[in-house]
């Protein structure tokens, strides 16, 4: 059988069971551990929790979620499934407990070991057969390094004085109890280019499956992919940021923002113009606005102008992002250096 090990998110506790809860809606989440009783499982597991509370009008009503998951003797059957989203969920609640306990430091080196230690167990016990000159990962933990580092990049666990007090407490309180959804935007944003939505077929609109919507193809999150002539969106899951380009072309400036030149260009506000381009960039805005936990403030940053240091701060696969001086091809050659030193 399992047994509850811990819980993390925002709640009381005064049983070693029961979670008290002020107050909940669709957006909070909270995060259980569980630990093996036994030294082997050989049944399914069934998981059940129920939620006793009382609805604005007073009312009281009991919801029971039951969850039903088979077990496996096999290490690789385990990696197969695993879901890289609540995995790394997970890993950030557990490491707020750290920088609330003991330090952002340790933090920081929990969620690096446990990573390398999840990569080099497959590495070890599903992957004996490839060289030891090569970084294997599984296929459902691909995106296990590039989360890893995005976490260690942001201001949450950024090393140094440039992060305030009440900032990281503000963060810390906020992500125990936010949705996987957010805590996954937060760890790597979404980078959009919007100045070439016109050339994209039914961009801004609805397609047939009545919930997604035709966007530009997202680009990696690095300062390489942009341009100067190009206008981009980029969703930080806690603000989202217009960045225009210096040489961007008279045509699209005066599409998104009404305006003929780059100086022009105002940073207090987003328009919102008769213009073809404009009406399709803000359907856009608002499709992104309404998949996050909450409607999010949204600034313009001009190039080379005070503020733009907010969109380079999220660049995760940049090196010169503040927070960790790995690019991301430096930290998957760390993640291998360590996997092989944990091999020998």
């Amino acid at each position: 059988m399992c047994i509850l090990d811990r819980y993390y998110g925002n709640f009381n506790m005064w049983t070693e069971e029961d979670m008290e809860i002020v107050a909940i809606d669709c957006d909070k989440a909270v995060a259980v551990q569980f630990k093996y009783a036994e030294e082997s499982l050989s049944k399914p597991v069934s998981v059940q929790a129920a939620l006793l509370y009382t609805t604005k009008g007073g009312e009281r009503r009991i919801r029971v979620m039951t969850q039903y998951l088979t077990v496996t003797s096999q290490l690789a059957n385990v990696f197969r499934g695993a879901d890289v989203e609540s995995i790394m969920n997970f890993s950030l609640r557990a490491c707020l407990q750290f920088c609330i306990s003991s330090t952002v430091q340790a933090g920081r080196d929990r969620v690096l070991k446990t990573s390398i230690n999840a990569l080099h167990g497959y590495r070890k016990h599903c992957g004996q057969n490839c060289s030891l000159a090569q970084l294997i990962l599984p296929e459902s933990l691909k995106l296990l390094p590039l989360y890893t580092l995005g976490l260690l990049k942001t201001t949450l666990l950024r090393k140094g004085s440039d992060v305030g007090v009440d900032d990281r407490a503000f963060l810390i309180a906020a992500f125990n109890s936010m949705p996987i959804v957010t805590v996954i935007r937060y760890l790597y944003p979404m980078l959009v280019p919007l100045h070439n939505c016109d050339e994209i077929e039914n961009c801004g609109l609805i397609l047939e499956d009545k919930v997604s919507m035709a966007l530009p193809g997202y680009v990696s999150t690095s300062s390489e992919k942009l341009d100067s002539d190009g206008v981009y969106l980029l969703d930080t899951g806690l603000a989202v940021y217009i960045w225009v380009g210096r040489h961007t072309s008279p045509s699209v400036l005066h599409g998104i923002f009404g305006v003929a030149s780059f100086d022009e260009v105002l940073i207090d506000s987003f328009p919102l113009l008769d213009t073809k381009l404009s009406q399709t960039v803000n359907r856009i805005l608002n499709y992104i606005q309404e998949q996050g936990q909450f409607w999010r403030p949204v600034e313009v940053l001009k190039q080379k102008h005070p503020g733009e240091a907010k969109l380079y701060a999220s660049m995760v696969e940049d090196k010169s992002a503040p927070g960790c001086n790995f690019s991301y091809v430096e930290f998957l050659c760390h993640i291998h250096t360590q996997i092989q030193q944990k091999l020998k």
